[in-house]
Formats: C-alpha cells, structure tokens, sequence
C-alpha cells in the first residue's frame, strides 16, 4: 500500500490527530493531488460544489479547531476510502465527540458560531472527569451544568432571533448576559441583546433583526 493511503488510513483509524493530519496535507503535494484527482469521487459530493470540487480547498477551509469541522475533515476521508474500496476500521472519536457537543449545546448557544464551538470543546468537553467516561448521562449532566457555569445571565437567557452571538471578552471568556429588547425601525424589527465584561464592566450591545 501506498505511502499516501497509509497517510488517510492514519487518520481515520485514529493514530494520526486530526492536527497532525493537516500539517502533513499541506506539506504534501502528492496527497493533495491524489485527492483532487479523483473526478468520479468529489462530483458525487455536491457540497463539495461551494470548493470549486476542490478536496483540498474544503479540507483547508474546515474550522479544525472545532467538532463540527474535525468530523467534516474525517468524512471526507472516510469517504475517499470507501469510495476507492480501501479496507479500514475507522474510529469513531470524532462523531463521539461531535454528537456529544450536539447533546449538551443549550438553546441559547444553538447555531453558535466557531468560536462557542471551540470554548465548548476546551472548557467544557475536555474538562469531563474521567470517572464520568463510562456514563453518558453523567458526562451530558456535567456538560451542562458546566456550561452554566461559564455562559453566565443576570435573569434568563437570551432567545436568539438568529444564530447566537454571544460575545467573548479580550481574555476569551463568555460575557454575562444582562437583557434583551426589541425596537422598530421602519419595516424591520431590530432586537437588542446586551452583555456586560464582569472584569472590566464593559458594556456590549448585539443587534438582530427580524
């Protein structure tokens, strides 16, 4: 077998992390053109349209610090490797892991931007206790919980017209949530939510409209 299959079967068997993978596909140019070779492969993919049927360009692209974009790195992987019958047992880390963000993400961070992904994944998922390893409902009630903890709010929570915003101070911790309000402006109704910097009291207002 190849050296370059050798590389993706690394990955999705689990003994390359998916940082150590990225690397070695920038560096590589053999294991990128292999990818983006394969015509009959990336044109069955029609996500892979917005890439320009580029395996490269929505490698390159994916968030690899969050869940959502490690098992979208995966995937695709994995999908090469079926499509050109290559045997492999694939690990199954980063659907747990992806799956379990979905679990413990509350509605008032749904649809979180790249950055909650990211300090869900820091402060909360990998915080889990190791005792909790063996328990789902342990490791979900601990999640979430945690995520209380960190995602802070002088009454209740916002609701979201869209995605959720939720700033981040300069030392990247979640700001406190304080209140929300909604103002009509003309044809469209703007919604106001406001965060406070419990460190330096810093005030700050994100606008939504409907």
């Amino acid at each position: 077998m190849d050296a370059e299959i050798e590389i993706l079967k690394d990955l999705v068997e689990g003994r390359t992390d998916i940082f150590e993978f990225i690397e070695l596909f920038k560096v590589s140019d053999t294991l990128r053109s292999r990818l983006d070779s394969n015509r009959e492969f990336y044109y069955k993919h029609i996500y892979l349209k917005n890439y320009g049927y580029s395996v490269t360009a929505y490698i390159l692209l994916q968030n690899a610090k969050s869940a959502g974009g490690q098992l979208n790195v995966f995937g695709i992987i994995e999908s090469y490797l079926e499509a050109n019958k290559i045997i492999f047992k694939p690990t199954d880390y980063y659907k747990k892991r992806y799956i379990l963000l979905l679990d413990i993400q509350p509605q008032f961070l749904y649809s979180s931007c790249g950055q909650v992904e990211e300090y869900l994944e820091k402060n909360v998922i990998d915080t889990i206790p190791e005792e909790f390893n063996k328990s789902k409902t342990k490791r979900i009630q601990y999640c979430k919980a945690k995520i209380k903890e960190l995602f802070r709010c002088e009454t209740k929570y916002p609701y979201w017209l869209q995605n959720c915003e939720w700033p981040f101070n300069e030392k990247g911790e979640p700001m406190t949530f304080l209140y929300q309000k909604r103002k009509k402006e003309g044809d469209y109704i703007k919604y106001l939510y406001y965060f406070s910097d419990k460190d330096t009291g810093e005030i700050v207002e994100v606008e939504q409209y409907d």
